[in-house]
């Protein structure tokens, strides 16, 4: 996992192929816990299947306490 970027109410997470999906999904379920919104970037395949896999470890976390969530993928518009 990459740098972060964190404000008040938003966690950027930065992905990468090489990111361990389980201390991703950690990370994403404290931001959740803390009431941010989580932004993971991904560049490339790899760390988009990383950053999935987090995303379905980190709903087994959340869901245990009662949180429940949405996520919506989406790509970059270049002008």
């Amino acid at each position: 996992m990459g740098t972060t970027e964190n404000t008040q109410n938003e966690a950027l997470l930065k992905v990468s192929g090489s990111t361990d999906a389980k201390r991703l999904a950690s990370a994403v379920s404290h931001a959740i816990y803390d009431n941010k919104e989580v932004t993971l970037r991904t560049i490339g395949a790899g760390s988009v299947n990383q950053a999935i896999k987090a995303v379905a470890i980190s709903n087994s976390f959340v869901g245990s306490r009662g949180f429940a969530w949405v996520s919506s993928p989406r790509s970059p518009r270049f002008l």
